[in-house]
């Protein structure tokens, strides 16, 4: 949402742009056989990105606010199931999103006569991720293995060689992102037999980048507050779930030793 022009519109300017991605994968697979193995692999890349920019000679007589929203909600299930004698159920799911959010003045830029002026990234980042492998037979395993990597970036910036304020007034400035993201990983494993055996891993990792600043050169003057801030609220949530259900021997049991008769006198 580019906004670069000469404008002097009364009491509201606001450039925004909002992307939001609903994404949901159900992958699965199931083989009978005497020896089989089956593999349900989930692999999902997300790059979205979001863009809200403001540039040239902009005056405003009310508040200036230049805004990006990324929501983000993926989903990627893998079941697999194998039944013999000797058997493997073997679940994959990636998921890797290295989306961008954006939201800035651009270089060389002039704000005046604003109540305000506000420059903000938010991004709302959800991701599940569920793997379950199943085998059953004399020989059973399952394996399921997961690995979630969140990288991009949310970034609320006003550029080099800006001027705020500097012939017109302006009130408060606020300059903040915010990044939230809530990954979740649930490893499931299930085998069954005379011999029952399960391996199960789980990877996440979450490290985007967010940023909140003013460049080089710029000039703010303000008669109000001015507030530069990022902030995180990052949840990574791991579980493992193994039910190896083998047939194993009863344990072996003792008879109370046997006392001989007394001796007649």
């Amino acid at each position: 949402a580019p906004l670069c022009a000469h404008d002097t519109k009364p009491n509201l300017m606001r450039g925004s742009a909002v992307g939001r991605v609903e994404f949901g994968v159900r992958r699965g697979g199931y083989s009978p056989s005497v020896v089989w193995s089956r593999a349900s692999i989930g692999m999902s890349s997300v790059t979205a990105k979001v863009t809200a920019v403001a540039g040239g000679n902009l005056s405003w007589g009310g508040a200036s606010t230049v805004n990006s929203e990324l929501d983000e909600d993926i989903g990627v299930l893998s079941v697999a199931g194998a039944v013999g004698f000797v058997c493997l159920g073997t679940a994959v799911v990636v998921i890797s999103d290295d989306s961008t959010n954006e939201a800035s003045i651009l270089n060389n830029a002039t704000v005046n006569d604003a109540s305000s002026v506000n420059v903000t990234a938010t991004s709302n980042q959800s991701l599940s991720a569920e793997p379950i492998g199943v085998a059953v037979g004399a020989v059973g395993a399952g394996a399921s293995f997961v690995r979630i990597d969140v990288s991009g970036d949310t970034s609320a910036t006003i550029g080099n060689n800006v001027n705020i304020g500097q012939t017109l007034s302006v009130g408060s400035v606020n300059v903040s992102s915010t990044s939230t993201v809530d990954a979740d990983a649930s490893v499931y494993g299930i085998s069954g037999g005379a011999a029952a055996f399960n391996f199960n891993f789980a990877f996440i990792y979450v490290d985007p980048q967010v940023k909140a600043g003013v460049g080089t050169n710029s000039h703010i003057t303000s008669h109000g507050n001015v507030t530069i801030q990022s902030a995180t609220n990052h949840d990574a949530d791991g579980r493992r779930l193994t039910a190896d259900l083998a047939e194993r021997p009863p344990p072996a049991r003792s008879l109370p030793p046997h006392s001989p008769p007394p001796r007649p006198p």
